[in-house]
């Protein structure tokens, strides 16, 4: 069992615009629009319910926090962490990553579509029936991830390894993906024939 967030709140704010300092801590948030100022460095057991953020741009450490039914479209968090973080049905299109480490996070039912994921580390990183259209890893490491019933539909994949990971209950139609990058990754029969064609080979009945 994946680490859970250490997020208990003793205090909430409903219904207003907030603009997060570094003063905030275990403070639920509920249906607010959140706006991330520029020297906000880090974002540490806070909990957020139907909230909409402000697209932002920044270098952002995210620790024991937990986002519900939040839109966090065209978000991008760069040089940084998310560690025991849970995304719970948020609005996540656009999203990006670049050059983070993912400990012990958790996607779920969330929309993903177009998210960018670039030389980023994951260690037990777990996409759960998700939904993400064209989605892009570059040169991402990968440690103990896991892909359950999710729709991963012309995902491209570039020096991102799918080792030990099983895709046989996921959609992956029109997958691209690197001949090395496939070693070890687990697929039901029919994603194996799709594969194979992908490179241009041939089978005979």
């Amino acid at each position: 069992m994946k680490p859970k967030p250490k997020c208990q709140p003793t205090e909430t704010i409903e219904d207003t615009k907030v603009y997060l300092s570094r003063d905030d801590y275990q403070i639920h948030y509920i249906n607010c629009e959140i706006f991330i100022e520029e020297d906000l460095k880090e974002l540490d057991t806070l909990k957020f319910t139907q909230c909409t953020f402000e697209p932002f741009e920044q270098t952002l450490h995210i620790t024991d926090c937990i986002f519900e039914q939040c839109t966090l479209s065209n978000c991008i968090i760069q040089d940084a962490s998310l560690r025991r973080v849970h995304f719970n049905q948020c609005q996540m299109i656009g999203f990006s990553l670049d050059q983070m480490h993912l400990k012990a996070v958790l996607f779920e039912e969330c929309k993903l579509d177009y998210f960018n994921f670039a030389l980023c580390q994951l260690d037990g990183m777990t996409f759960k029936s998700i939904t993400a259209k064209e989605g892009y890893f570059f040169q991402t490491t990968t440690k103990s991830w896991q892909i359950q019933k999710s729709s991963l539909k012309q995902l491209n994949l570039v020096e991102t390894s799918l080792l030990d990971v099983d895709l046989s209950d996921s959609d992956i139609e029109g997958i691209t993906v690197q001949p090395d990058d496939l070693k070890g990754v687990i697929l039901n029969p029919y994603q194996a024939q799709d594969i194979i064609e992908l490179f241009g080979i041939k089978i005979k009945a």
